[in-house]
């Protein structure tokens, strides 16, 4: 039977220590400028959910290796005027490589929540629909 590749390779041990975050991973709208108000309040409303029922208030929106556009900072500078505590982090990691990192890894239905999964054992993954 074959497995997925990074199947094995979870470093965490399902501890919570110094995890203190959700990553959001992006490339639903790559090489936007600008996205409408309608997706900015979806995110915000699934990025609100996710947040209460982890327990913690910081997200880590992380970049899509091939993205151009501006529209992630108009999504941070969204979520920071609606009191969340945001950071924007860039992809010179896979997220196989910081999965381990994180309580939860959400966002749109991508690769990155299938290798999230795949390479940690414990983390929480959501899907946003």
């Amino acid at each position: 039977m074959s497995a997925y590749p990074t199947q094995g390779t979870c470093r965490c041990s399902g501890s919570r220590n110094g995890k203190s975050a959700i990553l959001i991973p992006l490339s639903l709208f790559e090489g936007q400028e600008k996205i409408s108000d309608k997706y900015l309040s979806l995110f915000h409303r699934d990025i609100s959910i996710v947040l209460s029922e982890v327990g913690v208030k910081t997200v880590d929106l992380r970049t899509h290796p091939r993205e151009t556009g501006a529209w992630i900072y108009q999504l941070r500078d969204y979520l920071e005027n609606k009191s969340i505590d945001v950071n924007l982090i860039g992809s010179d990691q896979p997220i196989r490589k910081i999965s381990c990192d994180y309580l939860c890894v959400a966002g749109p239905l991508t690769t990155s929540l299938r290798d999230a999964r795949a390479s940690c054992d414990y983390v929480a993954v959501v899907g946003f629909v």
